[in-house]
C-alpha cells in the first residue's frame, strides 16, 4: 500500500473549462479561474498499485490569505471541512461545490472539538499582475 498526500487547492479557484474564444484578443483557458476564496486546503489519499488512488480523509484547511473572503468568513489554519452546502465532500464530491461568485455558501467546519457553521461568499478573481509599472 503506498500512501501519498496531494495537496489540493480546492477552494482557491476553480477553472473553467476551455471554451471558443469570441475575440482574438481574449481567449478563454482552461486554467481560467472564477471564483476566489483564499482558502487553501489538502486531503489524504492512498494508493494501491494499479489502482485509483482514494481519499481516507475530509479536506483540512492548510493555509487560509489575508483579507480573503475566507479569513472575512472566519476560517482558520486546521479547520476541517464536514459539510458544503449541506453535502459531504467525502459522499457527495460532485455536489460538494461551491456556488459562483457573490453567492453565500454555508460550509460546515469542526474546529477541535467543536462544529460550527461558516458563510463563505467567493468573489470573482482579481486579474493576474502583468509585471509592468
Amino acid at each position: 500500500m503506498n500512501w501519498r498526500l496531494p495537496t489540493a487547492l480546492l477552494l482557491v479557484a476553480f477553472p473553467v473549462r476551455a471554451q471558443r474564444a469570441t475575440s482574438a484578443a481574449a481567449p478563454v483557458s482552461a486554467t481560467t479561474p472564477r471564483m476566489y476564496t483564499g482558502l487553501k486546503t489538502k486531503q489524504h489519499a492512498k494508493t494501491a498499485p494499479g489502482k485509483q488512488s482514494l481519499v481516507t480523509d475530509y479536506p483540512t484547511v492548510f493555509a487560509v490569505e489575508k483579507g480573503s473572503p475566507a479569513e472575512r468568513a472566519g476560517f482558520r489554519v486546521g479547520d476541517v471541512l464536514i459539510a458544503v452546502n449541506g453535502f459531504d465532500p467525502m459522499t457527495a464530491r460532485a455536489r460538494a461545490t461551491l456556488r459562483g461568485p457573490g453567492l453565500p455558501n454555508a460550509i460546515r467546519v469542526r474546529r477541535g472539538v467543536t462544529e460550527l457553521t461558516l458563510t463563505l461568499t467567493p468573489t470573482t478573481p482579481k486579474p493576474p499582475a502583468t509585471g509592468k509599472r
